[in-house]
């Protein structure tokens, strides 16, 4: 069995394809035949931090270059994406007090988001260079590394100002017979055939302040940001728990739904756990079981509300689970949790902790 060190998820957000139908539809292009082609439809693009693997992010992609005609396709989806798909990250980029503060910001925490893209920054005689990659090269990384490229600048013109363009742009792509949109949008020369999709310009403009900041805020997120970068799923039972998490609460979590998002085969994970000491039940029964009691401690979701939630075809299925993870069932732990929490508030009461309370 291969070294489980090397297995990470390979996923993208659904909000990387948000912008598709817009584009294609531009195109005179209808986009939904080809996105129902890879189980799409619009109410799975409405969920944004969805996770794709990265793989078909990119068969998606390179089949819409294909359908529409249009070999720069990464690059209108580029010119159309808006910060909206970086979470917090965005809040913190439009409040950072240097242009430099915030390439540094976007370098460091798109990941928390884009999990599959690696973006490094480097200085050269008197030039920052952007270069951005991903952690796998898969079918339509051209496609998809045109885009964020293009999303890149959007970015910085956001941030910096409307009129804005780079020195020069590099291009890991076989120069195209109309290289007219790819100026048009970059506004500076274009060099193809490069080792590596990068974004130049001097460095001087690390130097330049960010105009209407809020430096305040621009901390807290900070703060936040590093805090979820600090609890990021690192190993490989970590990295399954938090997926199973995110899919029960999305209604789809199975052994082959997990595998997908790690871009390996079912029987591959199913080896890889068993290495490891656990199972793929044995997680989603972890995970279960500590979502079912937030959700009771911390809600007021019905029991057969919370059993549907969790995957369970009935309320009797969470019962017998619950009463088999903690001697007692759903209901019984709730009233048991009021009445702790009833009598930590009474307490607090008493010597003056409660706000308002003397």
């Amino acid at each position: 069995m291969p070294s489980t060190k090397g297995i990470e998820t390979r996923t993208l957000p659904m909000g990387a394809l948000s912008d598709l139908p817009e584009v294609m539809l531009a195109l005179k292009h209808d986009p939904w035949p080809l996105l129902a082609e890879f189980g799409i439809d619009s109410d799975a693009l409405a969920m944004r931090k969805s996770p794709l693997p990265v793989a078909v992010v990119g068969q998606i992609l390179q089949a819409a270059a294909k359908s529409s005609g249009r070999g720069h396709l990464g690059l209108l989806l580029g010119e159309a994406a808006a910060l909206d798909n970086v979470g917090e990250l965005r809040f913190l980029l439009l409040n950072a007090s240097t242009v430099g503060q915030a390439v540094d910001h976007l370098a460091r925490f798109v990941k928390l988001t884009h999990q599959s893209l690696r973006p490094k920054v480097e200085h050269r005689q008197g030039y920052t260079s952007v270069a951005i990659g991903l952690v796998e090269e898969v079918p339509g990384a051209d496609q998809m590394l045109v885009a964020y490229s293009a999303s890149f600048v959007k970015a910085l013109r956001t941030i910096i100002g409307p009129q804005w363009n780079p020195s020069i742009v590099h291009l890991a792509l076989r120069k195209p017979r109309n290289q007219e949109p790819y100026r048009r949008f970059f506004r500076a020369p274009v060099l193809f055939d490069q080792t590596q999709y990068a974004i130049l310009f001097p460095d001087a403009l690390l130097e330049a302040p960010c105009k209407g900041g809020d430096p305040r805020l621009a901390e807290f997120i900070f703060e936040r940001l590093c805090s979820l970068e600090a609890h990021a799923p690192r190993d490989l039972v970590a990295q399954v728990q938090h997926a199973v998490e995110m899919q029960l609460l999305r209604g789809e979590c199975n052994a082959v739904r997990i595998a997908w998002i790690f871009s390996i085969h079912r029987k591959t994970l199913h080896g890889y756990l068993r290495e490891l000491g656990t199972s793929f039940e044995m997680l989603r029964d972890e995970t279960r079981s500590r979502l079912a009691v937030r959700m009771l401690e911390h809600t007021d979701l019905l029991i057969a509300d919370i059993a549907t939630t969790l995957g369970y075809g009935s309320q009797a299925g969470l019962t017998r689970a619950f009463r088999r993870w903690h001697g007692r069932s759903p209901s019984e732990w709730r009233k048991q949790s009021v009445g702790r929490l009833a009598v930590t508030r009474a307490a607090k009461r008493s010597i003056g902790q409660v706000p308002g309370i003397r």
